[in-house]
């Protein structure tokens, strides 16, 4: 997806985690996930990025938690 030519560089994001190389090294990447590319269908859009910005003023937000908790209690745990 191509920003346009005057758009702010960074969009929000979901975290998902940090990439490792064999052996468990941390090369300083992390895993994000484009928001808008979730669906039950289609696999998000995920990409390795170098640097993260948390606002300061927003509350953390975990958008997938309602789904995990309806999958888990239809486990039965």
């Amino acid at each position: 997806m191509k920003n346009p030519e005057f758009a702010p560089t960074s969009r929000p994001g979901v975290f998902l985690g940090y990439f490792l190389q064999p052996g468990g090294k941390w090369t300083g990447d992390y895993l994000v996930a484009d928001p808008d590319t979730f669906s039950k269908v289609v696999k998000p859009t995920v990409c390795r990025v170098k640097q993260l910005t948390i606002p300061r003023d927003a509350p953390f937000n975990f958008p997938l938690k309602e789904e995990y908790d309806k999958i888990r209690k239809s486990l039965g745990r």
